[in-house]
């Protein structure tokens, strides 16, 4: 059978360059273009009412059905009980209300292989879906107000003697009277069947099925399904625990009130097949659990991702709603160039949509702006969890904010080795708490490396710049390279407040300039600081937009909390010649990010006054003893002069 549908579809794809167009305007019959057509010709049946029968025959191979505009303005209703009945092979029926088939709206004759119905609206039939010997595609489909028949008591049957495949993908059955959805027997239990992303609400479900059908990614609110083939990611509201079932979830509480998933609402009049028409199996995930848990948010600007929501599939959630409960604390939410604002007046206040933020979703990531008076705040998220396996995007020539929505049971906080997530694609990842960086895909990473904080938590989110102009797709499953991750460090010395986005910048340092903490600073402001590990601060710092003009200052803090000393003269890695310039950061020419070293920059000697030197006796003759200390590791020259300044002899001339 299979080598005969390929010969087929290589009949057909030469027939093709030979396809005419027949269009059907309203008050023609569609039966009389039919009966026009010739193989691989294609009718567009423009909108209207259309009360008739019509038949495909034997003799056509390849034809394809279609409105002009979708279901919502073209529909066939039957006239004596079978709206279309196909007994040609590899034909297409799109975008059709079908209504008033009373005995079955599509019949499929034993000869009919290879149909696809598509994107379809099957209301008020009895069996919407007759079908012998099938081998057919359904997908995109609404079934609903169907009753089936006396003798018939189901939505979709199908029978066959011998091999048969079926496969139904992203449909609705809602509120079908009929005993069962879909009734699939073979007498020989040859019988294969894929039933994927689709929604069964307070319908039968699907009755028999042989040991090869396949079951997975759906949803059955007040449906069953027979307990045989393969069971898999399926939630179920009301059931029985099924032994063929695996990764399913039983007492699920699923909520229609806002729509069924790919439809517009919940008496669904159109398909809606996600925001990108995108209709690939990640799309039809069903959550795993209806759990909660609780996000800590601290004042200012708060980098995170929305694991949980109340979802069915892993489709976008209104973020008014999310978000509620952070009313009236939350001040802005951003995500990329989109953002939403809080306006307390009038009394109580509203989120303003204006700047287009309006949906969110677990796989994205966004900056909370919390009061700062609300230091610390705890939002419950209730609902489901992402599909685990989902497939994500980095975009090329523009940032990708990031959400990280896997739960780790184990230890809660991840640490990402994002070079094995994203092999050798990254130009820059940038955290809350941290960032990395880099110049070209095998050059090594600015930042901190094996430090505890360095990593990405559940709930968190992450921005990230890829190299190249094609995008990256990527999954966060299974985490790589995981461990427990440690509390970022607050400043002892320093105090600034974040906005929504930092230049990061590492400061190199040598035994001249030790230093605990280092300040970034602008006309005595710190914007921001970094702890010194390993010979090196990377600052966060918070300048992009800065109203003030000028050059950057670091200050550095010892471990001794002596005054801090200011440098103001430096050296910038230059990325393209890979030397350093004796120069400064300007707030008017900023760079995406910074490496500036101190190394023999400024003045690093403290000034004379801090800086003791005694000789007892004195005067003396012969000898005395010479004493002085100096308040930091330097290059240390002692010299003795005699009265007309020339120079006797030098004590010391090194590091001390």
């Amino acid at each position: 059978m299979k080598k005969i549908l390929i010969l087929v579809v290589l009949m057909m794809m030469v027939g093709m360059m030979f396809a005419t167009t027949i269009y059907v305007n309203s008050g023609n019959s569609i039966q009389t273009a039919i009966n026009s057509a010739g193989n691989n010709d294609i009718i567009i049946v423009r909108d209207g009412l259309y009360q008739e029968d019509v038949s495909i025959p034997q003799s056509l191979q390849g034809l394809t059905l279609r409105s002009e505009n979708g279901p919502e303005l073209c529909t066939i209703e039957s006239d004596l009980g079978t709206a279309i009945t196909i007994t040609g092979s590899l034909i297409n029926i799109d975008g059709f209300t079908i209504i008033e088939g009373t005995i079955a709206a599509v019949y499929l004759n034993c000869y009919a292989v290879g149909t696809e119905i598509t994107n379809c609206i099957f209301d008020g039939n009895g069996v919407a879906i007759f079908a012998w010997e099938p081998i057919y595609i359904v997908s995109d489909c609404i079934f609903m107000n169907n009753t089936g028949t006396y003798d018939y008591d189901y939505t979709i049957y199908s029978f066959s003697n011998s091999e048969a495949t079926e496969t139904f993908t992203n449909n609705l059955f809602l509120n079908n009277t009929s005993n069962v959805d879909l009734e699939l027997i073979n007498a020989s239990n040859n019988h294969v069947s894929l039933t994927k992303n689709c929604t069964f609400k307070f319908t039968g479900g699907i009755g028999n099925m042989s040991a090869g059908a396949t079951v997975e990614d759906c949803i059955f609110s007040l449906s069953y399904l027979a307990d045989v083939g393969t069971i898999s990611y399926c939630a179920f509201s009301n059931s029985p625990t099924y032994t063929s079932a695996t990764n399913c979830v039983y007492n699920a509480n699923f909520e229609f009130t806002t729509g069924m998933p790919y439809l517009t609402d919940d008496t669904p009049t159109a398909i809606k097949n996600g925001s990108d028409g995108d209709t690939d199996s990640s799309m039809g995930w069903c959550s795993l659990d209806d759990g909660s848990d609780t996000a800590n948010f601290h004042g200012k600007w708060n980098w995170v991702s929305f694991p949980r929501m109340p979802r069915m599939y892993d489709e976008e959630y209104d973020a008014e709603t999310i978000v509620e409960d952070l009313e009236p604390y939350a001040k802005e939410i951003q995500h990329e160039l989109v953002n939403m604002e809080w306006v307390s007046f009038p009394y109580p206040g509203y989120w303003d949509n204006s700047g287009l933020l309006e949906d969110f979703q677990s796989t994205l990531g966004y900056k909370v702006d919390m009061a700062t008076e609300y230091a610390s705040y705890n939002l419950d998220r209730y609902g489901g969890l992402a599909n685990p396996n989902l497939d994500m995007t980095l975009e090329s020539g523009s940032e990708s904010w990031v959400g990280y929505f896997l739960e780790n049971s184990g230890t809660p906080d991840v640490v990402f080795d994002f070079e094995d997530v994203w092999d050798d694609d990254i130009k820059s990842i940038k955290h809350e708490n941290w960032a990395k960086w880099r110049k070209t895909p095998t050059s090594a990473w600015y930042g901190y490396t094996n430090v505890p904080w360095v990593g990405l938590r559940y709930g968190e989110m992450v921005v990230v710049e890829i190299f190249g102009t094609s995008d990256i797709d990527f999954k966060w499953n299974p985490p790589l390279g995981s461990r427990g991750a440690g509390e970022a460090p607050v400043s002892e010395y320093f105090t600034y407040d974040t906005k929504a986005d930092y230049i990061p910048i590492q400061v190199e340092l040598d035994e001249s300039n030790p230093a605990e903490e280092v300040g970034a600073f602008i006309d005595d402001v710190c914007k921001g600081y970094g702890k010194v590990i390993d010979g090196k601060a990377v600052i966060l710092a918070y300048i992009i937009d800065e109203v003030r003009s000028g050059e950057l200052e670091f200050v550095l803090y010892n471990d001794d909390r002596s005054t801090g000393r200011t440098i103001d003269e430096y050296y910038v890695l230059n990325y393209r010649t890979e030397e350093y310039e004796k120069e400064s950061i300007h707030l008017g020419a900023l760079q995406e990010n910074y490496v500036v070293s101190l190394t023999g920059a400024g003045d690093s000697v403290p000034v004379a006054e801090q800086v003791y030197l005694t000789n007892h006796p004195n005067p003396f003759n012969p000898s005395t003893v010479v004493s002085y200390n100096v308040p930091a590791v330097a290059k240390v020259t002692l010299q003795i002069f005699n009265a007309k300044g020339q120079l006797v002899k030098t004590l010391v001339n090194g590091k001390q």
